[in-house]
């Protein structure tokens, strides 16, 4: 190759990185400006972690003072950004864009392990509409900028970055990139110990098998470098703050009650709850857009050879309008027959397929690579351990739909690695390997152009903004957001030492109000009720004497048959309000009572 060819080739390189970078720019600019204040919901979840970090900066420590589900690392960061900048949301939305922006680098960098630059780009663009800005449900909470659960966008984001050191280990095998992912993991230990307890063992797994094969035993003790160090972070962090009871309520009793089954939820959210329909949805998934790829791949190899046998004749660009519009067809009848979003639906046995493929070309590829199958094998493990908790109901929106962003890069992966290697193993030409990509290129836009739609719409939608000390929020313009905000302004008249707990949940009113609570839970849902106990509950609001009870009309939709506060669960706390509390005021229909949103506020008897 000239030096002019080789200089024309590293400007190309060059020109396709900076098109990648503006695209991935704006991209992010026009969905912060499409979305900008109108992520979450004033009581669902959303307001929970802010009310969290902002008594962690007021000097009460985490598990001992308050109650907290997740790991101790992302609410002392953002405590220590309200002590510098003040409590407010945009502290939590200025950190969210940057744990987006982060997590988009680490899908686009382990993507272009396997995929070419254009693929990786969609990979990571996929991310940014359809996880990271994601809007589908009314309540707008499952986002990265400001989610329900910070733990869990800090968690995705250190796993990412995990992976993608252990595969830069497999490939170079330099301890650096052992001790980068120790570290990594080793963060989202701190975020989410559940989920990461799970990857760390899919890791061990694989580091197990890699060091059997390369007789390197060593790195086996290495693989407990995370586990090691967490265990010693939590220790030291409980002992120091006297927080172990805290802790084993906040983390362990709540984990061993889901275990035990004695609530529905995770069984639910699994899809375990409607199994044969579950399984039918995602074997339709599978088959259809199989079938779509297989389709794709007859149609590059039909289009090759009537070009070489009209010798060029046939327009390139002909060629090109009419796969478009075969993928179009294509993502077409797949929306039509398929339930909205189930196109995600496949995910599990995308995985697991991948899985055994991967593992026998790994057990007989040669050294060089069989690196390659290792490094395939992490990613579709990890991938598959983690959509375990929406095991057949894989999604970009619901509760832990963050955990199968990773798999997301295995879609493409799949549906790109695997054609291509039959292509090469049967030695069709590359005009077809190109037609197929481009194909498929254009389906997965086509597939995923409602999802986005339909989230840019609901944003529009949000035209009701409050501006507050502590943050502004953008929502519909609603009796149920009209009455939210009539309950903050009452909560904010009253005199500043009086003390409001609200029920079931609802803990944004207690934020925006400025309103202190003396319990150190921000929510009485079914799942913490029945671990906290109604009668422990009830003892420390006499013990506190707390001026003031609300009860919001949240349903609690996720439980079931454990929807309605005072009626299915929470009765014998509800009638002890009724017998200790008057009603002060009344907003909207009284809970409950009809499917509209209504608040009623209690002021305590004086005895």
């Amino acid at each position: 190759m000239s030096n002019g060819e080789r200089s024309t080739g590293i400007s190309v390189i060059k020109l396709s990185r900076y098109l990648n970078i503006i695209i991935a720019g704006v991209s992010f600019v026009f969905l912060l400006h499409l979305s900008w204040h109108r992520w979450g919901n004033p009581i669902v979840d959303t307001l929970r972690d802010p009310w969290t970090f902002y008594q962690i900066s007021k000097g009460k420590v985490l598990y001992r003072d308050v109650f907290y589900l997740y790991g101790f690392f992302p609410p002392y960061v953002i405590s220590f950004l309200f002590k510098i900048f003040g409590v407010h949301l945009d502290c939590l939305i200025f950190t969210g864009i940057l744990v987006t922006s982060a997590t988009y680098f680490l899908i686009y960098r382990i993507s272009r392990f396997f995929l070419n630059r254009a693929f990786s780009t969609l990979c990571a663009l996929g991310f940014l509409f359809m996880y990271a800005f994601g809007f589908y449900a009314y309540f707008g909470i499952f986002n990265f900028i400001l989610p329900y659960s910070i733990a869990s966008t800090f968690f995705i984001m250190f796993l990412l970055c995990a992976l993608f050191f252990f595969i830069k280990f497999i490939r170079k095998d330099n301890a650096l990139f052992f001790l980068g992912w120790s570290f990594s993991l080793y963060f989202a230990f701190l975020c989410r110990i559940d989920f990461s307890l799970l990857v760390w063992f899919a890791f061990f797994i694989l580091g197990l098998m890699s060091a059997i094969k390369n007789k390197k035993y060593i790195y086996v003790l290495y693989l407990f470098l995370p586990l090691t160090l967490s265990v010693i972070s939590y220790y030291l962090f409980l002992s120091l703050n006297g927080a172990f009871e805290g802790f084993k309520e906040s983390f362990s009793d709540i984990f061993l009650f889901c275990i035990a089954a004695k609530n529905k939820i995770y069984f639910v959210d699994s899809g375990l709850n409607n199994l044969l329909l579950n399984l039918k949805e995602l074997f339709k998934s599978f088959f259809y857009q199989i079938s779509a790829c297989l389709l794709f791949i007859v149609l590059g190899v039909v289009a090759s050879v009537f070009r070489k046998r009209f010798n060029g004749k046939i327009s390139a660009m002909l060629i090109y309008v009419l796969l478009g519009l075969c993928s179009f067809t294509a993502a077409f009848c797949l929306l039509r027959l398929l339930e909205y979003r189930c196109e995600y639906r496949l995910m599990p046995l995308l995985l697991i397929s991948g899985i055994v493929l991967f593992i026998l070309k790994w057990f007989s590829a040669k050294a060089d690579v069989s690196k390659k199958y290792l490094s395939l094998l992490a990613l579709f493990s990890v991938s598959l351990v983690l959509i375990s908790r929406r095991l057949l109901l894989v999604s970009p929106n619901h509760y832990g739909f963050f955990l199968s962003v990773p798999a997301l890069i295995c879609y493409f992966v799949f549906f790109t690695e695997l054609p291509l290697s039959l292509f090469k193993k049967l030695r069709i030409d590359d005009p077809a390997q190109r037609y197929y990509l481009f194909s498929f290129f254009l389906f997965f836009i086509f597939i995923s152009y409602p999802v986005v739609s339909h989230s840019q719409k609901n944003y529009k939608r949000r035209n009701f903004s409050v501006s507050t000390a502590r943050g502004t929020i953008v929502s519909p313009d609603d009796k149920y957001t009209r009455r939210f905000w009539e309950a903050v302004d009452y909560l904010k008249s009253l005199p500043k030492d009086e003390k409001v707990v609200v029920f079931p949940e609802g803990v944004g009113l207690n934020f925006f109000s400025l309103r202190d609570t003396p319990l150190r839970y921000p929510a009485f849902l079914p799942q913490e009720l029945a671990v906290i106990g109604e009668d422990n509950v009830i003892r420390l609001l006499d013990k506190h004497k707390v001026d003031y009870i609300v009860i919001v009309g949240q349903q609690a939709e996720e439980y079931n048959n454990l929807r309605f506060f005072g009626i299915d669960y929470g009765r014998k706390i509800n009638s002890w309000i009724q017998n200790n509390y008057k009603l002060a005021r009344m907003i909207g229909p009284y809970p409950f009572t009809s499917s509209e949103f209504g608040v009623a506020i209690f002021r305590r008897i004086t005895p």
